[in-house]
């Protein structure tokens, strides 16, 4: 889960995705939202340290685009013996940008808790609808937080512009022309332990161990309940799009 700001600010995102690269349930979890509709070439928008990239970097061609020199660095020593694999230091809103990733011919982008660090939202999302349809079609899956009621320091520490409700983030991707598959709301028990850690206690990260106790014991039980029934609200929401 990497974020990728619109700036060449350094917020250190490498040692925050540390934390998160042993919860495997979670970050299953969260590829599982996208791998139906991965395709063949593959462009991942704040690709980090490559903890979600794991699960779609054996497809034909992939590229990480990220703004941090340290997620860069970890991710090519990680991925070193895959040739089709690579990461570039890049970012939304740069000059050229467009045309430079479209130059790939993806036909998926993947955006895991990015949107929210950019100011200009329509534009990234009009920007990956034109690289995408420059590819000859395909997917766009974005994942982001929810509920302004849980923005918190931590949110504003890492870049975050705004936390997301299914219906703003549903405007945003008609007003750039995008087709919906799914919107859905993604992990229930998580808004309350975001709110909890963040808002209440004004924590500034979560250690290991709470995240390690958290991928253990609450997300499988809750991705079981998740798969059987909408959920009303979630610490995050899904989108799939159709170019």
């Amino acid at each position: 889960m990497s974020e990728t700001p619109t700036t060449e600010q350094d917020f250190a995102f490498s040692e925050q995705l540390e934390t998160s690269r042993a919860a495997d349930n979670y970050n299953r979890w969260v590829a599982d939202q996208f791998l139906p509709y991965v395709g063949k070439r593959v462009l991942e928008v704040g690709c980090g340290i490559g903890n979600l990239s794991q699960f779609w970097i054996d497809r034909e061609a992939f590229l990480g685009i990220d703004t941090e020199p340290a997620c860069i660095a970890k991710f090519q020593e990680r991925f070193a013996d895959r040739p089709q694999v690579q990461a570039l230091r890049d970012h939304v809103g740069a000059e050229g940008w467009i045309s430079r990733w479209s130059a790939h011919r993806f036909d998926t982008v993947v955006a895991v808790n990015v949107l929210e660090h950019i100011r200009d939202d329509l534009e990234a999302l009009r920007g990956w609808r034109a690289i995408v349809k420059a590819g000859g079609g395909g997917h766009i899956g974005i994942f982001v937080p929810a509920f302004e009621f849980a923005f918190s320091a931590f949110d504003k520490r890492y870049g975050h512009y705004r936390r997301y409700t299914k219906e703003t983030l549903r405007d945003k991707l008609l007003d750039a022309g995008l087709d919906i598959q799914v919107l859905r709301y993604f992990n229930m028990p998580g808004l309350l332990a975001w709110w909890t850690t963040f808002v209440l206690l004004a924590r500034e990260k979560a250690g290991g161990g709470q995240v390690g106790l958290y991928d253990k014991v609450v997300v499988p039980l809750a991705r079981r309940i998740e798969a059987r029934l909408t959920p009303p609200f979630g610490n995050s929401v899904v989108a799939i799009c159709k170019v």
